[in-house]
């Protein structure tokens, strides 16, 4: 429970930094980014939220622990606000690590696109300023960019079956990049 208070109070710090401009104290250090995945998925779990984790247990980048986590958990939470279903991948390349957060839910709408990653947007105001401050997005976008890597947003659509028949959209789909030296 004290780590878990120092991890909250850590995160505290690094968003009132983010927003007041300042730079993250935290160290970088080689980290499991596998069992940060896990982790994230597992404590979603146990909150009763459909998140599930796919992928090695063990790959190693250079990050901000406790930064990097919050990220990834912003964008899982985004991807549980909107959907039933959190899917978690991660593939590791030569040199970056690539991770999936899809969710189930009604996807990006187009005219969005441009915009989920900006300070104080949110997608779908019927949410709500209490349950979405349309900072999450943008947090971890420039978490990730510190991290020398990117992130990108983009609706999973299924295969028509018929010619005549638009691409369905399946969900939403958050890909992160990230380099591994």
């Amino acid at each position: 429970m004290a780590s878990d208070l120092d991890d909250m109070q850590a995160m505290v710090d690094a968003t009132l930094a983010y927003l007041g401009g300042d730079a993250d104290p935290e160290p970088r250090q080689v980290t499991n980014v596998a069992s940060i995945l896990m982790g994230v998925a597992d404590a979603s779990a146990d909150a009763g939220r459909a998140v599930a984790y796919g992928g090695p247990g063990r790959a190693l980048a250079t990050v901000r622990p406790v930064a990097f986590r919050r990220a990834l958990e912003n964008l899982v939470d985004n991807g549980v606000r909107y959907g039933a279903r959190v899917r978690i991948a991660l593939a590791a390349e030569e040199t970056a690590l690539v991770l999936r957060i899809d969710d189930d839910g009604p996807g990006i709408r187009p005219e969005a696109f441009d915009k989920i990653f900006e300070r104080f947007y949110t997608d779908r105001p019927e949410h709500g300023f209490g349950q979405n401050s349309g900072l999450g997005l943008s947090i971890s976008k420039q978490i990730v960019e510190a991290h020398r890597g990117k992130l990108w947003a983009e609706n999973r659509t299924a295969v028509p079956t018929a010619e005549d028949e638009a691409p369905r959209v399946l969900g939403a789909r958050f890909t992160l990049r990230l380099p591994t030296v």
